[in-house]
């Protein structure tokens, strides 16, 4: 590949529809009861899968923000990962997950936020 040298300057952002980290619990409500009766939470049906493998995989490509959709709800998330590159040496990533599902302005969040 001819990949300009600058390119690797750049910030990585990751951006997805699902959420790679686990949100707190929110108020459960409507069709959710149901669920819940049934022994599922909201959080283990809407959550990425393979989340942690997902996050380890943007830490070794040097990403180090996520944004995603999904929950509609604005939300940060920071980790630490452990990331073991070709080179055999392990390293600490910081990466974050910004929830970008404020833009609908559901509930009492504002439009921008």
């Amino acid at each position: 590949l001819n990949i300009d040298p600058r390119a690797r300057e750049y910030l990585r952002v990751v951006l997805v529809h699902h959420h790679p980290f686990t949100f707190p619990e929110t108020e459960t409500r409507g069709v959710w009861n149901l669920f819940a009766k049934c022994g599922f939470n909201r959080e283990s049906m809407l959550r990425m899968d393979d989340a942690d493998d997902f996050v380890s995989w943007c830490a070794l490509k040097g990403a180090t923000l996520i944004l995603h959709g999904h929950k509609h709800v604005p939300w940060h998330a920071e980790s630490t990962v452990t990331v073991e590159p070709a080179t055999g040496k392990t390293r600490q990533v910081s990466i974050q997950s910004v929830g970008c599902g404020s833009s609908t302005g559901v509930g009492n969040w504002p439009m921008s936020v």
